[in-house]
């Protein structure tokens, strides 16, 4: 859509943030008329691009993962940012006709009412206290993936007929390999092996046995 000629100062933005690509919509507050609608790639530099140079505007976005830089962002460009909750926002969330362009429109309209309350804004961590939540939040996930990898593996050798002996986590890894019951694991290979000679053994005597049928089934063809 061609851009008109709109003081900036009287935008508001609606953008419906995707991971690659998000779609931005701007609205002159005054009129209500949408005056420039396009796509804009998720990254830093293409935001700056579009939103460096620009004087301060209304920007409504969604939660989501993009929303926490994008909104600081926005912010240090000097932009009033609206981060809206859309698990709350109706108007988005249960729409028939949900699409980038749709969402964007709804958040630029909802921007330019004044009435915050509409997009139950949120307000996000600052930087320092997001990286520090994601720290913690990574080491629970490596913790619980480790927990389950050993009880796993006391879960396996108990079913070979072994057991592992107790230890904390941080020394396992070193008790593993020296504590596995040797006997019930050749036992259990031992089998594999002897149930897969005694199949392919089975399936020789069963073509054999075919073999024999097909042959006693008439005279052979060369006597004749």
């Amino acid at each position: 859509m061609k851009k008109r000629n709109v003081k900036p100062s009287q935008l508001s933005i609606g953008i419906d943030l995707g991971d690659r690509e998000s779609y931005v919509c701007a609205l002159d507050r005054g009129t209500g008329e949408i005056v420039e609608e396009y796509r804009v790639r998720t990254a830093r530099e293409a935001l700056l691009k579009r939103f460096g140079g620009l004087k301060r505007a209304r920007v409504a976005i969604e939660v989501g993962s993009h929303s926490p830089w994008i909104s600081r962002l926005l912010e240090e460009q000097g932009h009033e940012v609206i981060v809206a909750n859309s698990y709350k926002l109706r108007l988005i969330y249960d729409n028939d006709s949900k699409s980038d362009r749709v969402d964007a429109q709804y958040l630029a309209r909802l921007a330019a009412t004044g009435m915050d309350d509409l997009l139950h804004p949120i307000r996000h961590r600052g930087e320092k206290a997001q990286a520090g939540r994601a720290l913690v939040l990574a080491r629970d996930r490596a913790v619980s993936a480790r927990t389950m990898l050993i009880n796993t593996s006391r879960g396996l050798v108990k079913s070979l007929g072994g057991r592992l002996p107790g230890c904390h986590a941080e020394g396992f890894h070193k008790r593993f390999l020296g504590a596995l019951p040797a006997e019930p694991i050749t036992a259990a290979r031992m089998a594999r092996r002897g149930a897969a000679e005694s199949a392919w053994s089975g399936a020789r005597r069963a073509e054999g046995r075919s073999g024999g049928r097909q042959a006693t089934g008439g005279a052979p063809r060369h006597g004749r």
